[in-house]
């Protein structure tokens, strides 16, 4: 007989592993000036593969600010990652506003976690965190609630923010 398992998020509060700390690592490779001249080339290749898969506009930005890791900034690839970007996030602002008028709370609470994970997804640090705050305030269960504060560490984590890391990791504990 076939098991029956349920994809609702609100049968499984659990967030998705966002930002992909792997990326964190090529970042690392490919700033790091001791590295062999392949590796740093295989990290920044990587590196531009995850931000066009996952058009990641604001890690891209970030990449080619930081002059270590050697990328220049494709003002047209920047612009179209950008527009998908926009059109995601008033997507997902739509399903929020909808959730809201005419849905319940959980529907509400999965509409911000979702627009949490897109912006953490594609390297948007701080509107992110500002989302998982949200909906961590409309959040019941405290297990959704735990979730969340486990992406504010990864974010930490992926852009090394220690204090970040630190002061969610000291909320987890109460």
């Amino acid at each position: 007989m076939a098991s029956s398992t349920s994809t609702s998020s609100s049968a499984s509060p659990s967030l998705p592993r966002v930002p992909d700390l792997g990326l964190a690592q090529w970042r690392f490779v490919a700033r790091a000036a001791g590295a062999p001249p392949a590796m740093r080339t295989r990290a920044r290749d990587s590196l531009l593969a995850a931000v066009r898969k996952d058009q990641m506009a604001p890690f891209y930005r970030a990449l080619c600010t930081d002059t270590a890791t050697g990328l220049a900034l494709d003002d047209a690839l920047l612009k179209d990652l950008s527009a998908a970007n926009a059109a995601r996030v008033a997507e997902l602002d739509a399903k929020i506003g909808d959730a809201t008028e005419n849905l319940g709370e959980t529907e509400i609470s999965d509409a911000l976690i979702a627009k949490a994970d897109y912006l953490a997804r594609i390297g948007e640090k701080d509107l992110a965190l500002a989302a998982y705050k949200t909906a961590s305030e409309k959040t019941g269960p405290l297990g959704t609630r735990i979730d969340i504060i486990f992406a504010m560490i990864r974010i930490g984590m992926f852009f090394s923010d220690n204090e970040l890391i630190s002061r969610n990791i000291e909320k987890a504990r109460t």
